[in-house]
């Protein structure tokens, strides 16, 4: 039997703390409210080391995007950038200090494997001043998370030294493609 996909409790925990961040506790009961009851009892006690189904974290992001965004995705690449500064309170801090963007982009694979149990994070190109990105075998992959992921990447990058950062999806798993891929250059 295939193990479904799952996500540690440091994203949903550090998701929590964006929206409570940027909308108080009030805009976080909103977002709460939209989630189905299951899902809110999941979140109401999550522990950070924990795995919780992946389905989860893609609800959360959903009704962030409706209640926060007000529909617009682009919220999830700053939850993504809280979500990595979050987390790097208590990892990655001392390497980022240190890091070139090459360096950091090297360590995003083991990064990816911290938050979710499936998927592998392939760095198939990696130069001077841009990369190319898969995301393979993660056949659950919502776009929802992509954006997520992209906005860890930014932070990461920019704590690195690296401005004028873009971003493109030039594949991606839930419009079809075999697997997610990202053009990144920066300067």
């Amino acid at each position: 039997m295939r193990k479904k996909a799952q996500v540690r409790g440091m994203a949903l925990l550090s998701g929590l703390r964006f929206v409570e961040k940027r909308k108080g506790k009030e805009g976080l009961r909103k977002v709460l409210e939209r989630l189905d009851k299951e899902t809110q009892k999941i979140f109401s006690n999550i522990v950070i080391k924990e795995w919780y189904p992946y389905e989860t974290a893609v609800k959360f992001q959903k009704a962030l995007v409706e209640v926060i965004g007000k529909g617009k995705e682009e919220i999830l690449i700053e939850e993504g950038k809280f979500i990595a500064k979050d987390n790097t309170k208590w990892f990655l801090r001392l390497f980022l200090r240190f890091a070139t963007p090459q360096k950091i982009i090297k360590k995003w694979p083991v990064v990816w494997d911290l938050y979710y149990n499936k998927g592998k994070l392939k760095i198939t190109t990696l130069k001077e001043n841009s990369a190319v990105i898969r995301l393979l075998d993660f056949p659950e992959l919502k776009h929802t998370t992509c954006n997520s992921v992209i906005g860890w990447g930014f932070y990461s990058l920019e704590k690195t030294g690296a401005h004028n950062i873009e971003v493109k999806e030039t594949k991606c798993r839930e419009k079809g493609d075999n697997y997610s891929e990202w053009h990144i250059k920066w300067e």
